[in-house]
């Protein structure tokens, strides 16, 4: 399993996103939506509760920021950094980066 992470500030797309993942992904990995002092009850987020955390970043301190807090929050050893607006076109996406964390462990993938 993996944790994706997920900075939002007034991201239009971030439903699209989120469905493009559970569309695209073998399993169900953990979603972190950091919303950069944004309004999470603006977002229609359709994923497994137990399998999804929220974290209201305020005052705004801008991406890389509310990316650390996801990696903080992260359960799992490989994290994905995402944006809200970044669409997966290959089914299975989570098993290859997990294949190839195994065969990297100590590199960071891009």
């Amino acid at each position: 399993m993996i944790s994706i992470v997920i900075p939002v500030k007034h991201e239009r797309f971030l439903e699209k996103t989120i469905s493009n993942i559970k569309k695209y992904q073998d399993n169900i990995n953990e979603i972190i939506i950091i919303f950069d002092e944004d309004d999470p009850d603006f977002y229609a987020v359709d994923y497994p509760k137990d399998k999804l955390k929220t974290y209201l970043n305020i005052p705004r301190k801008g991406t890389s920021v509310s990316r650390d807090i996801g990696i903080e929050l992260a359960s799992y050893d490989c994290i994905l950094q995402t944006d809200a607006h970044v669409l997966f076109n290959k089914k299975g996406f989570d098993t290859y980066l997990l294949e190839q964390h195994k065969k990297y462990p100590n590199d960071i993938l891009c």
